[in-house]
């Protein structure tokens, strides 16, 4: 049987469009599933492939599996397999694998305990200490302890989103502490520093694909990348046993190891996500063969011939505009706004969207809702 992908779309968009136009490169099908009316997927050319558009944002059980029986019936002549693009997602389908599998749907991941052990936090800094790799010294009193620190999350909350909380000053100290959920936290030292992506696709042969990106501007509190460039550090041997790590535990799949480069070239691990994630299309324009390839081969999916490198930088305008809109600040990594200032034409000749298939996505974030 022919191979084709379920992909959910509107949440962790940019990646799914990334992964997207490799499909599209390699003429490899696949059925969308948007998340609403409101799903910018809809301002894409990728809008007849949307073969569902859900009104329940929750993963609740068994309306998933009214969803996918809809894909099922829709495309009986495909394997389905389901593209791993979001942690709800992933954690969603490893949590019912057995009743999916039975349907005849593939899920490409690890078994569910592996795959909490290297996504949640405070788990995988506990396998990296065991393998003599640095993570941040971790606190044991948040009220008392110097600053800059980080509260994270212990482990991922499906019914509460729980995300990272940097606390540089005395009030955000006593924003934290007013907190009533303190219990799912544990803290940080904050590691200043260079800020490195360590991007990978470890096949279940033990072949590993490797790519690293340096980020140079993001999000306040540690969320989405802005602006990003290629980096030589996955060819580094502070990469490779980072690898070797993975390796020894029996990991296989794509993930991300987000890693700071302080100014005594010590390297600390910051957290690992097994999944797609933002800056996707950085490693789609800047190899050859890239990490979405391997994925595909993995999965037993024929390849094109390999592409021309297209560029070797990042950009989301609409990224930063959300940041200014906002009333606040970029984080600049081994950069400035005064670079970014000079600068801008070129990076907005790299943005994300400003392509023929989403460049209707690009003009909403200029001009407003396209509606």
């Amino acid at each position: 049987m022919k191979k084709a992908f379920i992909i959910f779309t509107g949440f962790n968009q940019r990646a799914v469009i990334a992964f997207i136009r490799v499909l599209e490169r390699h003429h490899v099908d696949y059925f969308l599933i948007a998340s609403g009316k409101s799903d910018s997927i809809f301002h894409t050319c990728y809008t007849d492939k949307v073969i569902f558009t859900r009104d329940i944002m929750e993963l609740k059980k068994e309306y998933i599996v009214t969803v996918i029986k809809k894909v099922i019936s829709f495309a009986s002549d495909y394997q389905l397999i389901i593209a791993p693009s979001t942690e709800a997602i992933n954690r969603f389908f490893l949590s019912n694998r057995d009743l999916f599998e039975n349907m005849g749907i593939s899920i490409p991941l690890v078994d569910k305990t592996l795959y909490k052990g290297i996504s949640d936090k405070k788990t995988f800094g506990e396998l990296c200490i065991s393998n003599d790799i640095s993570v941040p010294r971790e606190i044991n009193d948040p009220e008392n302890c110097g600053l800059p620190f980080v509260a994270k999350p212990i482990c991922y909350n499906s019914h509460k989103k729980l995300s990272p909380i940097l606390v540089f000053t005395e009030k955000d100290r006593e924003n934290l502490l007013r907190k009533n959920d303190l219990t799912h936290y544990f803290f940080q030292e904050f590691v200043n520093g260079r800020s490195l992506y360590l991007l990978l696709y470890l096949s279940k042969n033990g072949n590993v694909r490797s790519f690293s990106q340096e980020n140079l501007i993001q999000q306040p509190q540690g969320k989405s990348i802005v602006a990003a460039v290629a980096s030589d550090f996955h060819q580094s041997f502070e990469a490779e046993k980072y690898i070797g790590m993975l390796k020894s535990v029996g990991f296989y799949g794509l993930v991300m190891i987000e890693v700071r480069k302080t100014r005594d070239s010590s390297y600390f691990i910051i957290e690992a996500n097994p999944r797609f994630w933002g800056p996707s299309q950085l490693f789609v324009d800047a190899m050859e063969e890239d990490l979405f390839d391997a994925f595909l081969n993995d999965n037993g999916i024929s390849l094109s011939e390999p592409k021309k490198v297209k560029g070797r930088q990042y950009f989301w305008f609409q990224g930063l505009l959300d940041i200014l809109n906002a009333g606040e600040k970029p984080v600049y990594h081994n950069y400035s706004s005064s670079k970014m200032a000079i600068n801008l034409h070129h990076w907005i000749e790299s943005d994300i969207y400003r392509r023929n298939d989403t460049v209707n996505i690009f003009i909403n974030s200029l001009c407003g809702d396209l509606n």
